[in-house]
């Protein structure tokens, strides 16, 4: 990358104005667990140079944990922003639907609290 930064997940440059914007996974995936289920939870931290995230759109390659048997679905597609499955271990259907997101702002030294936070949590386990 030009501008001495050394890597980004992603780079875009404009054929017009030559300019170089970036998208950089900061922190993250997080779960998102039965704990998370109806609410909001932050699942990753992005820092975005030049770069305003509209939409997301999870795809494919999701890891799914049934809640009563742990039974491991992988590679779960919520292209359609929804998933159903049976758990033979539990004997139930499982699902996700109702997907909602949003995208919330986040100072830079935010990040950088959220990144110790998360240090002493890991450290105190």
């Amino acid at each position: 990358m030009s501008g001495g930064r050394d890597t980004a997940n992603m780079v875009i440059k404009c054929h017009f104005c030559k300019r170089e914007s970036s998208l950089d996974i900061a922190e993250g995936p997080f779960p998102y667990t039965a704990e998370n289920s109806g609410s909001m939870a932050t699942i990753l931290i992005v820092d975005c140079r030049g770069v305003d995230l509209k939409e997301f759109e999870p795809r494919s390659g999701w890891k799914v944990t049934g809640i009563e048997s742990n039974k491991v679905f992988d590679e779960v597609d919520l292209a359609e922003m929804e998933w159903y499955d049976y758990d033979d271990e539990a004997t139930v259907p499982v699902s996700i639907k109702d997907i909602e997101y949003e995208f919330a702002v986040s100072k830079k030294k935010d990040i950088k609290k959220n990144k110790n936070k998360n240090k002493d949590a890991a450290n105190k386990v």
